[in-house]
């Protein structure tokens, strides 16, 4: 039964009630008319505000109405602002029509890059699935980034959104701490920095009860540094790890920072532990009136991501605040590597974590580049990928699998600006890509819910450029992985006799191999040939998607032209083309072509939307991955050369197998 039914129904079993019903009858007809004149000032369609407030219907009294401010301003805004300490911020006002939510039953987690590959073309396939009842899909009202560079321009962006906090009564802040072996020696860095400025909120507060007492002044009369921060200190990993329970002493709290014990087991449940805290300090006890403001510190971006709806979800139903420490996302994957240094060897490791997507679905296509010069003896399923001298360590290895964006990761700043707290980038002085926030701030991700963004690709036509991107580098991610050929073969322990039975055999396989390839290369080119292509790069608003149209696009032709050139190589060499007296054969990259006059104009196609990749995105990722491929010639070059037998093995004893290094979990 609706409000106005029973009501009514109220009235009709009412029998002495005819004049209360004549006054409510006249009020109702006033408070239409006075509608009538406001309504059309207040939904003015320039520029509005909407202020929703609702608490979980099954417990509206025991918990707090929560006030959601959102402008439905649809041009968005971005605004920088400078820091103290070598920072800087970057504040996005995204377009935020009035959206109600509903914390009813849990809904099903949304999935995003990097899911399962079997699962992407039910992902981006299906619209009309999960989307949240609203406008916009959940659009934060304000996406709040910031970047700094040493552990005092982080905390000072730390300070000012629990100052933001504090200004609207007492406050509970709960430090989450990742509880990784990486982390710590960045934890007491940044609890040095942090002290100061805790004990200083500490200090006011006692100054301003001092001061309170004198005057008799009413608790409601206080300033907003007059409220009370109480600390509590949480590890988290593959569980939480309370290590210091609620305490209004800053300097208590921060030297739990130093005493924070390793998980080793490798886990990041950074959501799973935001909802535990919410859970023990939020949901009941004796600080469950006060603002919760929880501060996530991490270098990762969290293994349970899919239960990032749901703890938005949970987040907004208790009108707790999170913010976010963590470091820059990996551009197109959710692995990123940490750099180890094994104490028993002093061999480097790259170690794979949990760093990115910086996106909510995948746009990077995902080809090898060719000739990346790994040396024999380095194995990259056991050290990770291998980094030619001279690259510096954010640029992911030869491959730039895990090249760092500059972007953070996609489901902590949703997490972050859906709950009104801020992300800060802060990547260690090694790690830590050459791009900023401003140069950035025009390639800046969609931030809206997963689902959302996939209905609208899938729905407005106006978009089907980046929907003929994203099915093209749904091919690469779901179909037979494209790889690499064999590019050497033979050696001083191969007699030619030798060589010319083997050979043949080797490409043969190989060939074998790249025509698997070929077909995933030609089903994702297939996908980027729409009618009206040139139009629709023209017409297209974002950098980055016009960025990602060059280069994967760019990257799959070159990619394919490499197989027809390793194909004419290879025919070559079986078909009579092998030196008698050669037991080495390589394949080097040259900028000469092999094949037919068809392959130079795809060479030159090549060339014109790689070049204008670099030209039109300097200073970004997308510069560097096209310079990448631009580096190395299309054609391919045979050698053949006659290597001597090896020398006898000199007496004594076979070489040991070397020390066994036991690596952590990161």
């Amino acid at each position: 039964m609706s409000y106005f039914a029973g009501l009514t129904h109220g009235i009709k079993q009412t029998r002495n009630a005819s004049a209360w019903g004549l006054s409510l009858a006249l009020h109702f007809v006033v408070l239409l008319l006075l509608s009538a004149i406001a309504l059309p000032a207040i939904l003015s369609p320039e520029d509005f505000k909407v202020v929703s407030a609702w608490a979980d219907p099954d417990r509206r009294d025991d918990l707090p109405v929560i006030m959601t401010e959102m402008s439905a301003n649809t041009d968005e805004a971005v605004s920088f602002r400078s820091s103290g300490s070598g920072a800087a911020s970057l504040a996005v006002a995204t377009a935020t029509p009035a959206i109600r939510y509903e914390f009813g039953e849990a809904t099903a987690p949304q999935q995003f890059l990097n899911v399962d590959p079997s699962e992407l073309n039910q992902q981006v396939g299906r619209p009309g699935a999960g989307r949240l009842s609203g406008a916009n899909g959940a659009v934060p009202a304000k996406v709040v980034l910031e970047q700094a560079v040493t552990p005092a321009g982080t905390a000072g962006h730390v300070t000012a959104g629990l100052r933001g906090t504090l200004e609207q009564g007492d406050t509970l802040v709960v430090w989450m701490l990742d509880q990784s072996i990486s982390m710590q020696e960045e934890l007491a860095h940044m609890a040095e920095a942090m002290l100061p400025e805790m004990v200083a909120i500490e200090n006011n507060f006692r100054r301003a009860e001092a001061a309170r007492r004198e005057s008799k002044g009413s608790v409601e009369d206080r300033q907003a540094e007059a409220s009370l921060l109480l600390h509590a200190v949480v590890g988290f990993g593959r569980g939480i790890n309370v290590l210091q329970p609620p305490t209004p002493r800053g300097r208590v709290a921060m030297n739990s920072f130093l005493q924070v014990p390793i998980d080793h087991s490798g886990a990041e449940n950074t959501f799973s532990a935001v909802r535990s805290v919410i859970k023990r300090f939020k949901a009941s006890g004796p600080n469950a009136q006060k603002n919760l403001h929880i501060v996530v510190w991490t270098d990762e971006s969290g293994d349970d991501y899919l239960l990032l709806e749901d703890t938005i979800a949970d987040c907004l139903r208790f009108g707790v605040t999170v913010s976010v420490v963590g470091p820059s996302a990996v551009l197109g994957q959710q692995r990123g590597y940490h750099g180890y240094v094994a104490p028993e060897t002093g061999q480097l490791f790259h170690l794979p974590v949990s760093r990115g997507p910086d996106t909510s679905f995948p746009q990077r296509v995902r080809l090898p580049y060719w000739f990346r010069g790994i040396p024999p003896d380095y194995d990259e399923a056991y050290q990770g990928p291998y980094h030619p001298p001279g690259q510096p360590i954010w640029q992911g290895g030869s491959n730039l699998d895990s090249l760092l964006s500059g972007f953070p990761p996609y489901a902590l700043v949703r997490l972050s600006a859906q709950t009104g707290g801020s992300y800060t980038i802060f990547d260690r002085a090694g790690d830590r890509p050459p791009y900023d926030l401003e140069s950035l701030r025009e390639y800046l991700p969609d931030y809206r819910r997963f689902s959302f963004v996939r209905d609208e690709l899938y729905s407005d036509e106006s978009l089907r450029l980046r929907r003929a991107i994203v099915r093209a580098v749904e091919v690469t991610w779901t179909e037979s992985t494209v790889r690499t050929p064999q590019m050497a073969f033979g050696g001083n322990q191969v007699t030619p006799a030798m060589m010319k039975i083997q050979l043949p055999l080797q490409l043969q396989a190989e060939l074998t191999r790249l025509a698997r390839s070929e077909q995933v290369v030609l089903q994702a080119l297939e996908e980027l040939q729409i009618e009206n292509a040139q139009e629709l790069y023209e017409a297209e608003q974002s950098p980055r998607w016009r960025a990602w149209y060059d280069y994967s696009r760019g990257r799959l032709l070159a990619t394919l032209l490499r197989i027809e050139e390793y194909r004419v190589a290879a025919l070559t060499l079986t078909r009579g083309g092998l030196d008698p007296n050669a037991n080495y054969v390589s394949f080097l990259p040259s900028r000469t072509l092999l094949s037919t006059s068809k392959n130079a104009d795809r060479a030159t196609e090549v060339s014109d939307l790689l070049n204008r990749c670099v030209s039109e995105h300097r200073g970004t990722p997308w510069e560097l991955l096209a310079a990448k491929e631009l580096g190395t010639g299309l054609g391919i070059a045979v050698r053949q050369l006659k290597l001597p037998p090896p020398r006898p093995a000199a007496g004594g004893a076979p070489p040991s197998g070397g020390t066994k290094v036991s690596l952590p979990n990161l």
